[in-house]
């Protein structure tokens, strides 16, 4: 541009078209450039601030961690667009592998916290009704309409999952109708070649993104438990009050937490922001038959979130991922005689009603 500039037209001297002429005209467009990507610029933030749609779906979901809301469960047509999708190719062309196969809701949503509970048919003896009747019985009234209890039933027979739901529903039918109690199950499709090419971590992290797809919409916070495991009296208002402290007292500057564990150990008691949980779950769609969940978890904070070098991740992790002082949940494989014998007086309750 500058030796084309500089060449001097015909009819016209030196003197009239000198270099510092041709140095200014070229300051002068880059000004003019530079304005333009400003004003333009502008123009798309005061869409972005006065949109009435973007204000109350996005930046509400904005959070310390610098996360935004992402897709979970997705309409068949907009998979393709899914980086989830594309690299799992055999959800690509099966309209029915992101649907269902069994729900049952009352369409509860909006609540502070979602317990997600997965079970699958036990060979010897299912804890899962012992599990749903220590979190209920753990609740004030209070929590319990603040609160959202999703059961995921990862199998594939489909006589197993109505046995499942059978069972549930004769000791809880008043928790479904009143909508505390969600119950799900995927589409055998969601499983393709489960048996030759899938190992049992990969399973139980497939059922760990469809549970957190299908929750992590519904409420604040999402906890995840297992089918087998006994709390605390006033567990939510514990982890709930810890919740809002650590975000509290969390220093802009540095990173904020992304799991807060109330069991550790254990895939139990690990406690989610709910907006920020759909990347997590493209991360275990990504890797799931790489690693188990717990390792999961580990690599996609040092790999997604720690942006420093691995002593700096390692000095931050206990940011990232704090540890509550006292475990709020307990395995039922470690209890003692007494809390068992309870446990089977509960059963016996079941058994005469």
């Amino acid at each position: 541009m500058s030796r084309v500039c500089l060449k001097t037209p015909q009819g016209l001297s030196d003197q009239g078209y000198d270099e510092e002429t041709c140095v200014f005209k070229i300051r002068y467009c880059n000004y003019i450039l530079i304005a333009t990507i400003i004003i333009l610029a502008s123009y798309r933030l005061c869409l972005i601030v006065w949109d009435p749609q973007r204000n109350s779906k996005q930046l509400p979901l904005r959070n310390a961690s610098h996360l935004t809301q992402a897709p979970g469960l997705v309409p068949a047509e907009n998979r393709g667009k899914i980086a989830a999708f594309r690299f799992t190719p055999h959800l690509l062309d099966i309209m029915a592998s992101s649907r269902p196969a069994y729900l049952r809701s009352q369409g509860r949503t909006g609540v502070s916290i979602v317990l997600g509970v997965p079970t699958v048919q036990r060979r010897k003896q299912s804890y899962l009704r012992s599990t749903l009747y220590n979190l209920i019985e753990n609740m004030n009234a209070e929590e319990q309409n603040e609160t959202l209890i999703i059961v995921y039933i990862g199998e594939m027979d489909g006589s197993v999952i109505e046995r499942i739901v059978h069972q549930i529903e004769l000791s809880f039918r008043g928790h479904i109708a009143s909508g505390l109690i969600d119950i799900i199950a995927p589409a055998p499709d969601y499983y393709t070649d489960f048996e030759e090419h899938v190992s049992w971590h990969s399973k139980q992290n497939l059922d760990i993104a469809y549970l957190m797809a299908y929750a992590h919409s519904k409420g604040i916070y999402y906890v995840q438990l297992e089918d087998d495991v006994l709390t605390q009296r006033d567990f939510l208002t514990t982890m709930r009050k810890f919740a809002l402290i650590k975000l509290a007292l969390a220093n802009p500057l540095e990173p904020c937490w992304f799991v807060l564990d109330f069991s550790p150990s254990s895939l139990v008691g690990k406690l989610f922001k709910g907006a920020e949980l759909p990347y997590l779950i493209t991360f275990i769609q990504l890797f799931n038959k790489d690693i188990s969940m717990l390792k999961m978890l580990l690599h996609f904070i040092q790999h997604t979130l720690c942006h420093n070098d691995s002593v700096h991740c390692q000095r931050d992790m206990t940011k990232y991922w704090p540890h509550f002082d006292v475990p709020l949940f307990q395995h039922i494989g470690s209890l003692t005689f007494k809390e068992k014998l309870r446990m089977l007086e509960h059963k016996q309750a079941d058994n005469r009603n």
